[in-house]
Protein backbone atom coordinates (compact mmCIF):
# COMPACT_ATOMS: atom_id res chain seq x y z
CA UNK A 1 0.00 0.00 0.00
CA UNK A 2 1.18 3.53 -0.79
CA UNK A 3 2.23 6.28 1.78
CA UNK A 4 0.86 9.45 0.68
CA UNK A 5 3.03 12.94 2.23
CA UNK A 6 1.23 15.83 1.66
CA UNK A 7 1.92 18.56 4.84
CA UNK A 8 3.41 21.55 3.56
CA UNK A 9 4.35 22.97 0.35
CA UNK A 10 7.67 22.76 -1.90
CA UNK A 11 9.28 25.53 -4.28
CA UNK A 12 10.29 23.93 -7.55
CA UNK A 13 13.00 26.15 -10.15
CA UNK A 14 12.63 25.53 -13.57
CA UNK A 15 16.10 23.43 -14.13
CA UNK A 16 16.91 22.68 -11.18
CA UNK A 17 16.51 19.34 -9.09
CA UNK A 18 15.96 20.91 -5.75
CA UNK A 19 12.86 20.62 -4.16
CA UNK A 20 12.73 23.35 -1.31
CA UNK A 21 9.87 22.58 1.43
CA UNK A 22 8.20 24.91 3.25
CA UNK A 23 6.70 23.04 6.98
CA UNK A 24 7.66 20.28 5.71
CA UNK A 25 9.63 17.19 7.73
CA UNK A 26 10.76 15.22 5.78
CA UNK A 27 13.74 13.36 7.02
CA UNK A 28 11.59 13.32 10.52
CA UNK A 29 9.28 11.42 8.49
CA UNK A 30 11.86 8.53 7.56
CA UNK A 31 10.97 9.58 3.96
CA UNK A 32 14.13 7.18 2.00
CA UNK A 33 12.80 7.30 -2.05
CA UNK A 34 9.67 7.56 -3.72
CA UNK A 35 8.60 10.51 -6.34
CA UNK A 36 6.80 14.06 -6.18
CA UNK A 37 3.35 15.42 -8.02
CA UNK A 38 3.44 19.33 -7.79
CA UNK A 39 0.04 20.45 -8.12
CA UNK A 40 1.31 22.11 -11.93
CA UNK A 41 1.85 21.27 -14.87
CA UNK A 42 4.99 19.81 -15.32
CA UNK A 43 7.37 16.57 -14.88
CA UNK A 44 7.14 14.18 -12.04
CA UNK A 45 10.45 14.00 -9.36
CA UNK A 46 11.65 10.90 -8.79
CA UNK A 47 13.71 11.43 -5.09
CA UNK A 48 17.42 10.52 -5.33
CA UNK A 49 18.48 11.89 -1.92
CA UNK A 50 16.31 13.24 1.34
CA UNK A 51 18.37 16.05 2.38
CA UNK A 52 17.24 17.51 5.18
CA UNK A 53 13.35 18.11 6.86
CA UNK A 54 13.01 20.98 4.26
CA UNK A 55 15.48 19.61 1.06
CA UNK A 56 15.17 16.78 -1.51
CA UNK A 57 17.05 16.46 -4.65
CA UNK A 58 15.60 15.00 -7.35
CA UNK A 59 16.91 12.41 -10.04
CA UNK A 60 15.82 14.73 -12.94
CA UNK A 61 15.45 18.55 -13.40
CA UNK A 62 11.15 20.26 -12.70
CA UNK A 63 10.77 21.31 -16.01
CA UNK A 64 7.75 23.18 -15.33
CA UNK A 65 7.32 26.70 -14.32
CA UNK A 66 9.04 28.21 -11.30
CA UNK A 67 6.78 28.53 -8.34
CA UNK A 68 5.61 27.30 -4.90
CA UNK A 69 3.10 24.67 -5.07
CA UNK A 70 0.66 22.28 -3.04
CA UNK A 71 2.28 18.72 -3.15
CA UNK A 72 1.83 14.90 -2.91
CA UNK A 73 4.88 12.56 -1.72
CA UNK A 74 3.95 9.25 -2.44
CA UNK A 75 7.02 6.71 -0.83
CA UNK A 76 9.02 4.47 -2.38
CA UNK A 77 7.11 0.93 -0.93
CA UNK A 78 10.09 -0.70 -1.65
CA UNK A 79 10.68 -3.15 1.53
CA UNK A 80 14.81 -3.18 1.54
CA UNK A 81 15.24 -0.08 1.18
CA UNK A 82 12.94 1.46 3.97
CA UNK A 83 14.18 -1.35 6.36
CA UNK A 84 17.37 0.31 5.71
CA UNK A 85 16.31 3.76 6.75
CA UNK A 86 14.93 2.52 9.74
CA UNK A 87 17.84 0.33 11.07
CA UNK A 88 20.31 3.30 10.46
CA UNK A 89 17.80 5.10 12.54
CA UNK A 90 17.76 2.87 15.56
CA UNK A 91 21.01 2.20 15.38
CA UNK A 92 21.99 5.95 15.59
CA UNK A 93 19.38 6.12 18.57
CA UNK A 94 20.87 3.02 20.28
CA UNK A 95 24.11 4.79 20.23
CA UNK A 96 23.07 8.08 21.47
CA UNK A 97 21.62 5.62 24.76
CA UNK A 98 24.79 3.86 25.25
CA UNK A 99 26.18 7.89 25.51
CA UNK A 100 24.04 9.29 27.60
CA UNK A 101 23.69 12.14 24.74
CA UNK A 102 19.80 11.12 23.30
CA UNK A 103 18.27 14.27 25.22
CA UNK A 104 19.60 17.26 23.17
CA UNK A 105 20.76 20.43 24.54
CA UNK A 106 19.40 24.30 23.55
CA UNK A 107 22.97 25.74 23.78
CA UNK A 108 26.13 24.95 25.39
CA UNK A 109 29.70 26.99 26.22
CA UNK A 110 31.11 27.67 29.38
CA UNK A 111 29.67 27.45 32.69
CA UNK A 112 29.91 31.22 33.20
CA UNK A 113 28.23 31.62 29.92
CA UNK A 114 25.11 29.78 31.10
CA UNK A 115 23.89 33.49 32.83
CA UNK A 116 22.88 34.06 29.37
CA UNK A 117 20.06 31.80 29.45
CA UNK A 118 18.68 32.27 32.94
CA UNK A 119 15.70 33.68 31.60
CA UNK A 120 14.71 30.80 29.54
CA UNK A 121 11.25 29.29 29.97
CA UNK A 122 11.00 25.50 32.04
CA UNK A 123 12.80 22.47 30.10
CA UNK A 124 15.37 24.73 28.18
CA UNK A 125 18.67 22.67 28.57
CA UNK A 126 22.50 23.90 28.55
CA UNK A 127 24.99 22.22 28.05
CA UNK A 128 28.69 22.92 29.76
CA UNK A 129 31.59 21.80 27.37
CA UNK A 130 34.10 24.33 28.52
CA UNK A 131 36.64 24.45 31.42
CA UNK A 132 35.45 20.72 32.13
CA UNK A 133 37.28 17.02 31.51
CA UNK A 134 33.65 15.70 31.02
CA UNK A 135 30.31 17.11 28.86
CA UNK A 136 27.52 18.81 32.27
CA UNK A 137 24.32 19.34 31.19
CA UNK A 138 22.03 21.66 33.17
CA UNK A 139 17.76 22.25 32.69
CA UNK A 140 15.94 24.98 33.42
CA UNK A 141 13.62 23.91 36.31
CA UNK A 142 10.83 26.55 36.07
CA UNK A 143 11.20 30.04 34.19
CA UNK A 144 12.14 31.64 37.53
CA UNK A 145 15.31 33.23 36.52
CA UNK A 146 18.46 30.93 37.39
CA UNK A 147 16.53 28.57 38.18
CA UNK A 148 18.38 25.37 36.90
CA UNK A 149 18.37 21.61 37.40
CA UNK A 150 21.77 19.83 37.39
CA UNK A 151 24.66 19.23 36.96
CA UNK A 152 23.56 15.77 35.02
CA UNK A 153 26.03 13.86 33.15
CA UNK A 154 25.87 13.74 29.55
CA UNK A 155 28.33 11.24 27.31
CA UNK A 156 30.87 9.28 28.91
CA UNK A 157 31.66 9.49 32.60
CA UNK A 158 34.77 10.19 34.59
CA UNK A 159 38.15 8.91 34.50
CA UNK A 160 38.44 6.46 37.12
CA UNK A 161 41.03 6.21 39.88
CA UNK A 162 45.17 5.65 38.78
CA UNK A 163 45.67 1.73 39.24
CA UNK A 164 48.56 0.54 41.22
CA UNK A 165 52.10 1.42 40.64
CA UNK A 166 54.18 -1.09 38.61
CA UNK A 167 55.77 -4.00 39.70
CA UNK A 168 58.95 -1.95 40.67
CA UNK A 169 59.92 0.98 41.94
CA UNK A 170 63.09 2.49 41.15
CA UNK A 171 65.28 3.91 44.18
CA UNK A 172 69.21 4.12 42.74
CA UNK A 173 72.21 2.55 44.69
CA UNK A 174 71.72 0.33 47.61
CA UNK A 175 71.73 2.04 50.28
CA UNK A 176 71.95 0.21 54.35
CA UNK A 177 70.56 3.74 55.67
CA UNK A 178 67.53 3.63 53.27
CA UNK A 179 64.28 2.46 54.79
CA UNK A 180 62.84 0.08 51.35
CA UNK A 181 59.56 -0.28 50.50
CA UNK A 182 57.89 -4.27 48.76
CA UNK A 183 58.81 -3.58 45.11
CA UNK A 184 61.51 -1.37 45.26
CA UNK A 185 64.48 -1.32 42.95
CA UNK A 186 68.06 -1.38 43.63
CA UNK A 187 71.27 -1.30 42.23
CA UNK A 188 73.94 -3.18 44.08
CA UNK A 189 77.34 -4.00 42.80
CA UNK A 190 75.93 -3.59 39.33
CA UNK A 191 73.37 -5.21 39.61
CA UNK A 192 69.90 -5.07 39.97
CA UNK A 193 67.50 -6.21 43.15
CA UNK A 194 63.77 -5.58 43.68
CA UNK A 195 62.73 -5.70 47.70
CA UNK A 196 60.41 -8.43 48.59
CA UNK A 197 59.32 -6.81 52.03
CA UNK A 198 59.82 -3.26 53.57
CA UNK A 199 63.22 -3.65 54.72
CA UNK A 200 66.09 -1.24 56.35
CA UNK A 201 69.77 -2.29 56.60
CA UNK A 202 69.59 -5.71 55.23
CA UNK A 203 71.41 -5.37 51.97
CA UNK A 204 70.97 -8.07 48.72
CA UNK A 205 72.83 -11.21 48.36
CA UNK A 206 76.47 -10.77 46.93
CA UNK A 207 76.52 -13.19 43.28
CA UNK A 208 76.26 -15.66 42.67
CA UNK A 209 73.17 -15.99 45.24
CA UNK A 210 70.23 -14.49 43.71
CA UNK A 211 68.03 -13.46 46.68
CA UNK A 212 67.84 -13.94 50.35
CA UNK A 213 64.45 -13.30 52.49
CA UNK A 214 64.30 -9.35 51.37
CA UNK A 215 65.84 -9.43 48.07
CA UNK A 216 65.37 -11.03 44.34
CA UNK A 217 68.04 -10.29 41.76
CA UNK A 218 66.37 -9.04 38.40
CA UNK A 219 69.04 -8.81 36.24
CA UNK A 220 72.60 -9.50 36.58
CA UNK A 221 75.82 -7.20 35.98
CA UNK A 222 77.21 -8.16 32.71
CA UNK A 223 80.94 -10.01 32.05
CA UNK A 224 84.38 -7.83 31.08
CA UNK A 225 84.45 -8.70 27.29
CA UNK A 226 87.74 -9.38 25.64
CA UNK A 227 89.18 -6.14 26.60
CA UNK A 228 91.28 -4.91 29.53
CA UNK A 229 88.44 -4.45 31.52
CA UNK A 230 86.73 -1.96 34.11
CA UNK A 231 88.75 1.13 33.97
CA UNK A 232 89.32 2.82 38.11
CA UNK A 233 90.05 6.57 38.44
CA UNK A 234 91.38 7.85 41.45
CA UNK A 235 89.28 8.38 44.51
CA UNK A 236 90.17 12.10 44.76
CA UNK A 237 92.57 15.10 43.73
CA UNK A 238 90.42 15.77 40.67
CA UNK A 239 87.77 18.49 39.49
CA UNK A 240 85.88 18.82 36.66
CA UNK A 241 87.12 19.15 32.99
CA UNK A 242 90.59 17.92 33.82
CA UNK A 243 92.95 15.73 31.36
CA UNK A 244 92.86 12.15 32.39
CA UNK A 245 96.03 9.93 31.13
CA UNK A 246 96.69 6.13 31.91
CA UNK A 247 97.97 5.25 35.56
CA UNK A 248 100.93 2.28 34.89
CA UNK A 249 100.82 -0.25 31.44
CA UNK A 250 97.51 -1.98 32.78
CA UNK A 251 95.20 0.19 30.97
CA UNK A 252 92.59 -0.19 33.72
CA UNK A 253 94.16 2.23 35.87
CA UNK A 254 93.82 6.36 35.32
CA UNK A 255 95.03 9.54 36.76
CA UNK A 256 94.69 13.24 36.88
CA UNK A 257 97.65 14.20 33.94
CA UNK A 258 100.23 16.31 35.80
CA UNK A 259 100.84 20.02 34.96
CA UNK A 260 103.63 19.87 32.44
CA UNK A 261 103.16 16.17 31.40
CA UNK A 262 100.37 17.14 28.46
CA UNK A 263 99.89 20.67 29.22
CA UNK A 264 96.99 20.19 31.47
CA UNK A 265 96.82 23.48 33.37
CA UNK A 266 98.04 25.35 30.44
CA UNK A 267 95.36 24.38 28.06
CA UNK A 268 92.53 25.27 30.50
CA UNK A 269 91.14 28.51 30.90
CA UNK A 270 92.84 30.33 27.82
CA UNK A 271 93.34 34.16 28.09
CA UNK A 272 92.05 36.12 24.40
CA UNK A 273 94.16 36.39 21.37
CA UNK A 274 96.73 33.92 22.90
CA UNK A 275 98.32 30.59 21.29
CA UNK A 276 99.66 27.89 22.96
CA UNK A 277 103.21 26.77 22.04
CA UNK A 278 106.95 27.18 23.02
CA UNK A 279 109.47 29.82 21.87
CA UNK A 280 111.65 29.54 24.76
CA UNK A 281 114.90 26.98 23.83
CA UNK A 282 114.73 23.68 24.93
CA UNK A 283 112.29 21.12 25.69
CA UNK A 284 109.45 21.99 28.37
CA UNK A 285 106.02 22.88 28.67
CA UNK A 286 103.70 24.51 26.28
CA UNK A 287 103.89 28.53 26.90
CA UNK A 288 101.37 31.35 26.49
CA UNK A 289 102.41 32.98 22.84
CA UNK A 290 101.46 36.33 21.95
CA UNK A 291 99.85 36.69 18.53
CA UNK A 292 103.42 38.09 17.39
CA UNK A 293 105.61 35.30 18.90
CA UNK A 294 103.69 33.44 16.99
CA UNK A 295 104.22 34.43 13.84
CA UNK A 296 107.48 34.73 14.77
CA UNK A 297 107.83 31.05 15.21
CA UNK A 298 106.07 30.76 11.50
CA UNK A 299 108.06 32.97 10.05
CA UNK A 300 105.09 34.85 8.83
CA UNK A 301 103.42 38.15 9.35
CA UNK A 302 100.78 40.28 8.20
CA UNK A 303 102.36 41.99 5.71
CA UNK A 304 105.59 40.63 7.72
CA UNK A 305 107.79 42.71 4.88
CA UNK A 306 106.44 45.64 6.87
CA UNK A 307 107.41 44.43 10.68
CA UNK A 308 110.44 46.46 10.74
CA UNK A 309 109.64 49.66 11.50
CA UNK A 310 113.53 50.71 10.43
CA UNK A 311 114.25 51.02 7.16
CA UNK A 312 117.42 49.35 5.30
CA UNK A 313 118.26 47.65 8.72
CA UNK A 314 120.89 45.83 7.19
CA UNK A 315 122.78 48.73 5.31
CA UNK A 316 122.64 46.92 2.27
CA UNK A 317 121.52 50.20 0.40
CA UNK A 318 124.17 53.08 -0.01
CA UNK A 319 122.74 55.63 -2.22
CA UNK A 320 125.14 58.21 -1.25
CA UNK A 321 127.49 55.95 -2.55
CA UNK A 322 130.65 56.63 -0.43
CA UNK A 323 132.81 53.90 0.91
CA UNK A 324 132.75 55.92 4.11
CA UNK A 325 131.23 58.53 6.26
CA UNK A 326 132.38 60.94 8.69
CA UNK A 327 130.09 62.23 11.72
CA UNK A 328 127.66 64.83 11.59
CA UNK A 329 126.03 63.45 7.93
CA UNK A 330 123.36 61.08 6.47
CA UNK A 331 125.54 57.84 5.63
CA UNK A 332 124.18 54.61 4.35
CA UNK A 333 120.41 55.05 3.41
CA UNK A 334 118.29 56.38 6.65
CA UNK A 335 121.65 56.62 8.64
CA UNK A 336 122.54 59.72 10.67
CA UNK A 337 126.14 59.81 12.26
CA UNK A 338 126.02 62.41 15.02
CA UNK A 339 129.58 62.44 16.60
CA UNK A 340 129.66 64.12 19.76
CA UNK A 341 131.82 67.31 20.65
CA UNK A 342 135.49 66.66 20.09
CA UNK A 343 135.34 63.32 18.71
CA UNK A 344 136.24 61.73 15.81
CA UNK A 345 133.82 58.96 14.27
CA UNK A 346 133.62 57.33 11.37
CA UNK A 347 131.50 54.45 9.57
CA UNK A 348 131.88 52.20 7.13
CA UNK A 349 130.46 48.56 6.10
CA UNK A 350 131.95 45.24 5.66
CA UNK A 351 130.68 41.94 3.17
CA UNK A 352 130.26 39.65 5.43
CA UNK A 353 131.34 35.85 4.18
CA UNK A 354 129.00 32.95 5.18
CA UNK A 355 130.80 31.82 7.68
CA UNK A 356 130.45 35.09 9.44
CA UNK A 357 127.20 35.76 8.81
CA UNK A 358 124.47 33.92 6.99
CA UNK A 359 121.52 36.75 7.48
CA UNK A 360 123.13 39.78 5.94
CA UNK A 361 125.11 40.80 2.83
CA UNK A 362 126.95 44.00 5.24
CA UNK A 363 127.94 44.66 8.48
CA UNK A 364 128.31 48.01 9.18
CA UNK A 365 131.74 49.18 11.44
CA UNK A 366 131.71 52.02 13.37
CA UNK A 367 135.02 53.80 14.63
CA UNK A 368 135.59 56.16 17.04
CA UNK A 369 139.18 57.24 17.26
CA UNK A 370 138.87 60.14 19.53
CA UNK A 371 135.99 60.56 22.18
CA UNK A 372 135.66 64.09 22.61
CA UNK A 373 133.58 65.62 25.46
CA UNK A 374 130.04 64.50 24.44
CA UNK A 375 128.57 61.03 23.27
CA UNK A 376 127.84 60.01 19.42
CA UNK A 377 125.26 58.66 17.86
CA UNK A 378 123.81 56.36 15.18
CA UNK A 379 119.88 57.58 14.53
CA UNK A 380 117.66 56.70 12.32
CA UNK A 381 114.73 58.70 12.04
CA UNK A 382 110.75 56.89 11.88
CA UNK A 383 108.31 58.88 10.16
CA UNK A 384 105.08 59.80 12.45
CA UNK A 385 104.95 60.29 16.42
CA UNK A 386 102.34 57.93 16.06
CA UNK A 387 104.31 55.26 14.78
CA UNK A 388 104.62 52.51 17.64
CA UNK A 389 102.73 54.37 20.35
CA UNK A 390 101.10 53.36 23.35
CA UNK A 391 102.86 49.67 22.41
CA UNK A 392 105.73 47.28 24.09
CA UNK A 393 108.60 47.02 21.57
CA UNK A 394 111.31 45.04 20.36
CA UNK A 395 114.78 46.28 19.32
CA UNK A 396 116.99 43.49 18.26
CA UNK A 397 120.19 43.60 16.78
CA UNK A 398 123.96 41.68 15.92
CA UNK A 399 126.89 43.06 17.51
CA UNK A 400 130.50 42.83 18.55
CA UNK A 401 133.70 45.05 19.07
CA UNK A 402 137.04 44.26 18.85
CA UNK A 403 137.60 45.13 22.62
CA UNK A 404 134.64 44.71 25.70
CA UNK A 405 132.65 47.88 25.24
CA UNK A 406 129.35 48.80 26.13
CA UNK A 407 126.72 49.98 23.51
CA UNK A 408 123.45 52.28 24.40
CA UNK A 409 120.30 51.72 22.77
CA UNK A 410 117.25 54.79 23.26
CA UNK A 411 114.41 56.52 21.27
CA UNK A 412 112.70 59.52 21.41
CA UNK A 413 108.89 61.09 20.50
CA UNK A 414 109.44 63.94 18.50
CA UNK A 415 106.26 66.14 18.08
CA UNK A 416 107.49 67.97 14.77
CA UNK A 417 107.31 71.73 13.85
CA UNK A 418 105.10 74.06 12.58
CA UNK A 419 101.86 75.05 15.25
CA UNK A 420 102.30 74.35 18.76
CA UNK A 421 103.48 70.96 19.39
CA UNK A 422 104.37 69.27 22.07
CA UNK A 423 108.01 68.68 23.84
CA UNK A 424 109.44 65.79 22.76
CA UNK A 425 109.29 62.72 25.19
CA UNK A 426 112.56 60.48 25.59
CA UNK A 427 112.45 56.43 26.51
CA UNK A 428 115.09 55.78 28.65
CA UNK A 429 117.99 54.17 27.57
CA UNK A 430 119.16 50.69 27.78
CA UNK A 431 122.68 49.45 27.83
CA UNK A 432 124.28 45.74 26.66
CA UNK A 433 127.96 44.60 26.93
CA UNK A 434 129.68 43.91 23.65
CA UNK A 435 132.29 41.26 23.18
CA UNK A 436 134.69 40.18 20.63
CA UNK A 437 131.80 37.30 19.84
CA UNK A 438 128.49 38.75 17.82
CA UNK A 439 125.73 38.20 19.91
CA UNK A 440 122.12 38.81 19.04
CA UNK A 441 120.43 41.36 21.50
CA UNK A 442 117.40 41.69 22.22
CA UNK A 443 115.59 44.59 24.14
CA UNK A 444 111.87 45.68 25.02
CA UNK A 445 110.90 49.17 25.52
CA UNK A 446 107.44 50.65 26.47
CA UNK A 447 106.59 53.77 24.25
CA UNK A 448 104.28 55.95 25.87
CA UNK A 449 100.82 57.03 24.42
CA UNK A 450 100.35 60.63 22.67
CA UNK A 451 96.94 60.88 24.03
CA UNK A 452 96.83 64.74 24.75
CA UNK A 453 99.79 65.42 22.70
CA UNK A 454 100.29 68.10 19.87
CA UNK A 455 102.00 67.02 16.65
CA UNK A 456 102.85 69.87 14.17
CA UNK A 457 101.58 71.08 11.19
CA UNK A 458 104.69 70.49 9.05
CA UNK A 459 104.22 66.55 8.46
CA UNK A 460 107.53 65.92 9.97
CA UNK A 461 107.29 64.37 13.21
CA UNK A 462 108.93 60.83 14.26
CA UNK A 463 109.87 58.51 16.75
CA UNK A 464 113.69 58.25 16.69
CA UNK A 465 115.99 55.61 17.43
CA UNK A 466 119.39 55.41 17.97
CA UNK A 467 122.80 53.70 19.04
CA UNK A 468 124.93 55.79 21.51
CA UNK A 469 128.41 55.59 22.81
CA UNK A 470 129.02 57.48 26.04
CA UNK A 471 132.71 59.18 26.97
CA UNK A 472 132.91 56.94 30.15
CA UNK A 473 132.55 53.81 29.10
CA UNK A 474 135.33 50.72 28.79
CA UNK A 475 137.40 51.29 26.04
CA UNK A 476 135.59 54.20 24.36
CA UNK A 477 137.51 54.20 21.17
CA UNK A 478 137.05 50.43 20.45
CA UNK A 479 135.62 49.50 16.96
CA UNK A 480 131.76 48.45 17.18
CA UNK A 481 130.55 45.50 14.82
CA UNK A 482 126.33 46.46 14.17
CA UNK A 483 124.02 44.13 11.96
CA UNK A 484 120.87 42.68 11.10
CA UNK A 485 119.07 45.92 13.43
CA UNK A 486 115.17 45.93 13.77
CA UNK A 487 112.43 47.72 15.49
CA UNK A 488 108.91 45.09 15.71
CA UNK A 489 105.84 46.01 17.91
CA UNK A 490 105.23 43.51 20.69
CA UNK A 491 107.44 41.58 22.63
CA UNK A 492 109.62 38.97 20.63
CA UNK A 493 112.37 38.01 22.41
CA UNK A 494 111.50 34.84 22.42
CA UNK A 495 111.73 35.02 18.80
CA UNK A 496 115.25 33.81 17.13
CA UNK A 497 115.21 36.68 14.89
CA UNK A 498 112.11 39.15 14.07
CA UNK A 499 114.28 41.22 11.15
CA UNK A 500 111.58 40.29 8.46
CA UNK A 501 113.57 41.16 5.51
CA UNK A 502 111.71 43.08 2.82
CA UNK A 503 112.54 42.19 -1.08
CA UNK A 504 115.06 44.62 -2.37
CA UNK A 505 113.21 46.24 -4.73
CA UNK A 506 110.43 47.38 -1.88
CA UNK A 507 113.89 48.16 0.55
CA UNK A 508 115.19 50.79 -1.99
CA UNK A 509 111.43 52.44 -2.77
CA UNK A 510 111.41 52.65 1.00
CA UNK A 511 115.01 54.57 0.93
CA UNK A 512 113.86 56.72 -2.38
CA UNK A 513 110.70 58.20 -0.03
CA UNK A 514 113.76 59.66 1.79
CA UNK A 515 116.48 60.10 -0.14
CA UNK A 516 117.02 59.84 -4.12
CA UNK A 517 120.01 60.06 -6.42
CA UNK A 518 120.06 60.73 -10.76
CA UNK A 519 123.27 59.90 -11.94
CA UNK A 520 124.94 61.27 -14.99
CA UNK A 521 122.50 62.56 -16.39
CA UNK A 522 122.76 64.07 -19.75
CA UNK A 523 120.86 67.38 -20.83
CA UNK A 524 121.59 67.74 -24.73
CA UNK A 525 119.40 69.59 -27.06
CA UNK A 526 118.30 72.43 -29.64
CA UNK A 527 117.38 76.37 -29.47
CA UNK A 528 117.98 79.71 -30.38
CA UNK A 529 120.49 81.84 -28.54
CA UNK A 530 118.49 82.90 -25.00
CA UNK A 531 116.01 79.95 -25.01
CA UNK A 532 116.33 77.04 -22.66
CA UNK A 533 116.41 73.78 -23.00
CA UNK A 534 115.08 71.19 -20.51
CA UNK A 535 114.46 67.91 -19.19
CA UNK A 536 111.94 66.32 -16.89
CA UNK A 537 111.99 63.56 -14.54
CA UNK A 538 109.68 61.40 -12.40
CA UNK A 539 110.30 60.10 -9.53
CA UNK A 540 110.72 56.25 -8.89
CA UNK A 541 108.35 57.09 -5.98
CA UNK A 542 107.35 59.65 -4.11
CA UNK A 543 109.17 61.82 -1.88
CA UNK A 544 107.97 62.26 1.65
CA UNK A 545 108.16 65.91 1.20
CA UNK A 546 109.20 68.54 -1.14
CA UNK A 547 112.79 67.97 -1.38
CA UNK A 548 116.00 69.93 -1.29
CA UNK A 549 118.30 69.43 -4.22
CA UNK A 550 121.37 69.47 -5.26
CA UNK A 551 123.80 69.49 -8.67
CA UNK A 552 127.22 68.41 -8.57
CA UNK A 553 129.85 66.35 -10.56
CA UNK A 554 129.17 68.89 -14.34
CA UNK A 555 130.67 67.89 -16.60
CA UNK A 556 130.59 68.55 -21.07
CA UNK A 557 129.22 71.74 -20.56
CA UNK A 558 128.35 72.85 -24.35
CA UNK A 559 127.24 75.97 -25.69
CA UNK A 560 124.87 76.77 -22.50
CA UNK A 561 124.86 78.90 -19.13
CA UNK A 562 124.75 77.71 -15.86
CA UNK A 563 122.52 74.68 -15.25
CA UNK A 564 119.13 75.61 -12.80
CA UNK A 565 116.62 73.55 -11.47
CA UNK A 566 113.56 74.11 -13.05
CA UNK A 567 111.04 73.01 -11.04
CA UNK A 568 110.42 70.72 -7.88
CA UNK A 569 107.94 68.20 -6.38
CA UNK A 570 107.34 65.54 -4.61
CA UNK A 571 106.26 63.83 -7.61
CA UNK A 572 108.99 65.33 -10.56
CA UNK A 573 111.99 67.66 -10.90
CA UNK A 574 113.20 69.45 -14.19
CA UNK A 575 117.12 70.96 -15.04
CA UNK A 576 117.33 73.31 -17.59
CA UNK A 577 120.42 75.46 -18.92
CA UNK A 578 119.99 78.70 -21.58
CA UNK A 579 121.70 78.13 -24.80
CA UNK A 580 124.57 80.62 -25.74
CA UNK A 581 124.37 80.60 -29.47
CA UNK A 582 121.80 79.44 -31.30
CA UNK A 583 122.84 75.53 -32.37
CA UNK A 584 123.15 72.53 -30.33
CA UNK A 585 124.05 72.81 -26.52
CA UNK A 586 124.11 70.78 -23.01
CA UNK A 587 125.49 69.54 -19.61
CA UNK A 588 126.39 66.24 -17.99
CA UNK A 589 125.72 66.29 -14.55
CA UNK A 590 124.17 64.56 -10.80
CA UNK A 591 121.30 65.52 -9.52
CA UNK A 592 120.24 64.67 -5.55
CA UNK A 593 116.83 65.35 -3.47
CA UNK A 594 116.92 64.59 0.06
CA UNK A 595 113.75 64.90 2.15
CA UNK A 596 115.28 63.18 5.34
CA UNK A 597 113.61 64.29 8.40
Amino acid sequence: MTTAYTTGQITLTNGSAVVTGIGTAWATALIAGGFISAQAEGNLLLIETVDSNTQITALIEWAGATGTYDYVLVRDTAYLQQLTTNANTLAELIAELAAGTIFKFDASGDLAGRASYNDRAKGFSYLVIIGVTQPQLYVKASATSGDWAGPFAYGAGPVGPMGPAGYANPRGTYSAATAYARNDAVLYNGSSFVALQATTGNAPPTLPTTANAYWQLTSIKGTDGTGTGDVVGPTGGVADGDIVAFDTTTGKLIKKAANGSIGNALLANMANATIKGRITAGSGAPENLTPEQARGVLQVDILSGFRNKLINGDFFFNQRGAASYAANAYTFDRWFLSGGTGSANTISRVTNTPAQNEDSTYTLTWVRGTVGSAASFLIQRIEDVRTLANTTITVTFDASAAAATDLSVALNQFFGTGGSPSASVGIAAQTVALTTVKQRFSLTFAIPSINGKTIGTNLDSFLEFYFFRTTTQTNPTTTINISRVSVVKGDATRESDPFSPRHPQQENALCQRYYQVYNLLQLQGYNTAGNLIYIQLVRPVPMRAGPTNALSNLSGVTNVTTLVIAASTQLAISYGVSIVATGSGGVNFVGTSDAEL
